[in-house]
Formats: C-alpha cells, sequence, structure tokens
C-alpha cells in the first residue's frame, strides 16, 4: 500500500509544479536559497531528507526533494517538501496535509480568507479537485485526492513562484 500512495504522491507533485522561471519567496524562505540557507531560515524545523525517507523528485522538472519537516500555520499541521532545482536552489514548496478528513475545512477557509477566490478549479480524472490562486507573489494550488476506503485521502497544498510571464 505505501508503495501506492508514493506513486500517488509523485504524480501529485508532478501535475502541480509550473514549468517556467519563477520569482517569489515562501514563508521563510526565499527561492532561490541553497539547501544550507533554507534549512538555517526555517531555524531547525527542517531536516535533510534521508535515503531511508523515499525522497520525492519531479523528473521532468529536474528538481528534488532535499528537506522535509513540520510545519503548522493557523492551527493546521503540514508535513513540508521543499525541492530544490538542478543548481541546488529552492524552487518549490508541498504542504501535504495531516489529518485531511479533519482539517480540510479549515484550510479551505483560511486559503479562502486570505486569497479569495480561486481563479481555476479542477475536477480530476481521480476522485479529487484542484483549486489555484496567486498571491504575496506566488502561485498556490491545493490538490485533493479522496479515493476513498482503498488508499488514505491525500491533500497537498503547493507554493512556487509566480511564473515569469514575460513576453508570453
Amino acid at each position: 500500500m505505501s508503495g501506492k500512495v508514493t506513486l500517488v504522491s509523485i504524480a501529485l507533485m508532478m501535475l502541480l509544479c509550473t514549468r517556467t522561471k519563477c520569482w517569489a519567496d515562501w514563508q521563510y524562505t526565499k527561492w532561490g536559497m541553497t539547501v544550507a540557507q533554507a534549512q538555517t531560515a526555517s531555524k531547525g524545523s527542517l531536516h535533510l531528507t534521508k535515503a531511508d525517507q523515499n525522497p520525492n523528485s519531479i523528473p521532468g522538472l529536474h528538481l528534488v526533494e532535499k528537506l522535509r519537516g513540520i510545519y503548522s500555520a493557523g492551527g493546521i499541521t503540514f508535513e513540508a517538501q521543499l525541492f530544490f532545482d538542478a543548481a541546488g536552489r529552492l524552487a518549490y514548496v508541498g504542504l501535504e496535509l495531516r489529518d485531511p478528513r479533519v482539517n480540510l475545512e479549515k484550510l479551505e477557509a483560511s486559503l479562502a480568507a486570505k486569497y479569495g477566490s480561486p481563479y481555476k478549479e479542477t475536477n480530476l480524472i481521480a476522485d479529487g479537485y484542484k483549486k489555484d490562486w496567486t498571491g504575496d507573489g506566488n502561485d498556490i494550488s491545493l490538490t485533493v485526492l479522496d479515493p476513498g476506503s482503498t488508499l488514505p485521502m491525500l491533500v497537498v497544498l503547493k507554493y512556487g513562484p509566480l511564473a515569469n510571464t514575460k513576453g508570453l
């Protein structure tokens, strides 16, 4: 079963990522920080991802998870995963919601209060949906997969820097 969850997590991360050069920051980190800089900025809450923790990667975008830790905001707890590009610079943050069946409604209310209505909502082929916002200089996506009783519910909040749209 954990193999299925890992495959779903990797597929979800690939779905959530953007393909263009980006600009902005997330919480105590700045896009483009090195692993050491991001770890220092976290004041010890992020730790190097160990091989036995099955670090995620996003092959098409050449992003690799290098830091992992617990992050809490507004009484909601997440497992934070920080992804770095081939140059070793922070490019993406994924936050997997802990206790999604309990906390999803609170998370969605918090996002709506902070960013307003999503600019895009998508129903996914799998039993789930995705909502997209922009705010605070970031692309923000919430993806919810609820395959019922066969697998646990998976909720990932993604922060990435806004895509550079000059010349598009």
